[in-house]
């Protein structure tokens, strides 16, 4: 048998190999998303039985999170991002404060996640986003959604973000910048270094959205008026306060309603209003 013919042969049993996988795989993945369908009917069936309405478009299979911790982090980095290269720890940093000073001001790290920073630091950059963008980036910040300049007085104006982690966000949390008369003179709020290790410490993985919307249901005694109307769908971490000192997050499910936002906790199935 020829080369050429042999060629062929190969190329004819790869084509019908492909086929018979796709024969396999589409009708499964057919059947699949027919149940979830299924599931999303029932659910916003379920929902409009208790007078709350949602739009199915935010009925989303969301990712599998599991709770994690993240280990200690160096704060030189960041510290250098808002104070300069000339940035030195100072020697009344404990274990679950971590503070570095410089010229240009100073900057408490907690343990806990809380930033509080008094400079006088030029800006770098044609504005103050640029100039916040690239601090973040030397901070070791991954941002999830940067929030509108607010105006505060004349000259003053404040800039906001909010963090990811491992490409979710993080909620309950902004980190702002205020800016004066062409100059950085404070960053307020939350950071959470991801320069650690980082750890899964629970077995099972987040509930489903349609798991954590049937909790909500569930807790309407508890809760009392949950509103009448989904408006919101957002799968993220919250920080858990732990014994130790590490940063340990939950995954969980924001949940905004007409009337009021929940978190559904995605390990535990705990539902709380957020405050």
């Amino acid at each position: 048998m020829s080369g050429r013919r042999i060629k062929n042969l190969i190329l004819l049993i790869l084509a019908l190999a492909v086929c018979f996988l796709l024969l396999a795989v589409v009708p499964g993945k057919l059947s699949a998303q027919r149940e979830e369908s299924a599931l999303h009917r029932g659910l916003t069936e379920l929902l409009a039985s208790y007078g709350v309405s949602i739009d199915p478009a935010l009925l989303t299979p969301g990712e599998t999170l599991y709770a994690i911790e993240l280990g200690e982090a160096d704060a030189s980095a960041a510290a250098e991002a808002l104070l300069g290269e000339a940035a030195e720890a100072d020697s009344s940093s404990t274990r679950y404060e971590i503070l570095y000073s410089a010229d240009s001001g100073s900057v408490s790290f907690s343990r806990s996640g809380a930033l509080h920073a008094e400079l006088s630091a030029a800006v770098g950059g044609r504005s103050y986003e640029q100039d916040m963008q690239r601090r973040l980036r030397g901070m070791g910040y991954t941002v999830w959604q940067t929030q509108p300049a607010v105006r505060q007085a004349d000259g003053v104006y404040a800039l906001g973000v909010e963090q990811a982690l491992l490409g979710m966000p993080v909620f309950g949390g902004t980190l702002t910048f205020t800016y004066q008369d062409g100059a950085l003179r404070a960053a307020d709020g939350v950071f959470y270094p991801e320069s650690g290790s980082i750890a899964r410490v629970s077995e099972e993985a987040c509930i489903s959205c349609a798991d954590a919307l049937t909790q909500i249901l569930a807790s309407r005694d508890a809760l009392g008026w949950v509103g009448s109307q989904i408006t919101g769908m957002q799968q993220g971490y919250l920080h858990s306060e732990t014994a130790t000192s590490a940063l340990r997050f939950t995954p969980v499910w924001r949940v905004e309603t007409d009337t009021a936002v929940f978190y559904v906790n995605g390990i535990t199935r705990e539902v709380r209003q957020a405050e």
